[in-house]
């Protein structure tokens, strides 16, 4: 298995959905740089619940749901980033393919994500409150693409509305 220092960092993601391939796409970029992978939806559905777990502390819990919740309504009145200008034609870019699999890690400042297909692994690690936007945006695509994902913060908060452990 690699470790973490084996893994390609980039500061910059970008997502899409691709309806010819029905897979979500991901560009992972740097300055001279970038990583390209696709992401099947079982793959996009453990990612979410997987990753919005961790954020919890390894469960979801309706206060969880409520600082999701409390983070997308601060970032609707926010303009929307320009994802950045593709690498140009000299740059490095690393082709992952399909990947197989994400490795998600959360301390109490930050959440990480490796992930694998071909070749060496690319990150992308960010903050809680990026963290919260970065599930909401694959959120969002897959349900653009019709995939009909379950969003893992509503589930809490209907437990807690219903008065549910």
């Amino acid at each position: 298995m690699e470790t973490r220092d084996q893994t390609v960092w980039y500061p910059s993601i970008t997502i899409g959905y691709s309806d010819s391939e029905d897979r979500l796409w991901v560009r992972l970029s740097a300055d001279g740089a970038e990583a390209m992978l696709w992401m099947t939806r079982r793959l996009v559905a453990g990612l979410l619940h997987s990753g919005f777990d961790m954020l919890g502390g390894g469960k979801a819990t309706a206060a969880l749901t409520e600082r999701h919740h409390e983070v997308m309504a601060q970032a609707s009145g926010e303009p929307r980033t320009e994802a950045p200008p593709r690498a140009a034609g000299n740059a490095t870019v690393q082709q992952l393919g399909l990947l197989h699999s994400v490795d998600i890690s959360v301390d109490e400042n930050r959440m990480s994500l490796a992930f694998r297909g071909n070749g060496q692994p690319a990150g992308f690690a960010c903050d809680k409150v990026q963290a919260h936007k970065l599930l909401q945006a694959l959120w969002d695509r897959q349900s653009g693409a019709g995939w009909g994902l379950d969003a893992p913060w509503a589930l809490p908060a209907h437990a807690a509305v219903l008065g549910e452990p």
